[in-house]
C-alpha cells in the first residue's frame, strides 16, 4: 500500500501500489491528485549517512585588507546619487510654487525615484567587488 495526504486537505490516504502514477481522486474534499510513486530506497543507508551542516556566511575581509579604487568610487558614486536625489526632491518643491506647480513635484520625485535606484545598484555593485576581492585574497 501507499500512504500519503491530499495536497488540498491533507487527508491521510491509502491506495494499493498497482495505482502507483495514476490519476486520483480525493474521497473527501473531492481534489483530482496523482497517486505518488513508492519509496525505494533502502532506509538503513538513510540511518547511516553522514550529516553535513551547510551554513551560509558572508565574506569577511582580513583585517588590514583595504578597499580597491573601484569600491571606493563606486561607493562616491552612490552617495552623489542620494545627494542628487535629495536635491531633485527639494528643487521639485522649490519649482511647484511656479504656475506649473504639481509637473515639478513629479518631475523632481521621479528623477529621485531613479537616482535611489542607481545608487543602490552601484553599492550592490561595491558590495560585489569587496566580495570577490576578500575570496581572492583567501587561500
Amino acid at each position: 500500500m501507499i500512504d500519503f495526504v491530499c495536497p488540498r486537505c491533507a487527508e491521510p490516504l491509502s491506495v494499493p501500489e498497482s495505482q502507483a502514477g495514476e490519476p486520483d481522486t480525493c474521497p473527501d474534499c473531492g481534489h483530482k491528485l496523482t497517486v505518488p510513486l513508492p519509496d525505494s530506497f533502502d532506509s538503513s543507508v538513510e540511518e547511516h549517512a553522514p550529516v553535513v551542516p551547510v551554513t551560509m556566511t558572508r565574506p569577511r575581509a582580513e583585517p588590514g585588507q583595504k578597499k580597491t579604487g573601484a569600491e571606493n568610487t563606486l561607493e562616491t558614486m552612490a552617495s552623489l546619487c542620494v545627494i542628487f536625489a535629495v536635491l531633485s526632491v527639494i528643487g521639485g518643491i522649490l519649482f511647484s510654487l511656479d504656475a506649473r506647480g504639481p509637473v515639478w513635484i513629479i518631475m523632481g520625485v521621479a528623477s529621485a525615484i531613479g537616482l535611489v535606484m542607481t545608487a543602490a545598484l552601484l553599492n550592490a555593485a561595491a558590495q560585489a567587488l569587496g566580495y570577490l576581492r576578500i575570496i581572492a585574497a583567501k587561500p
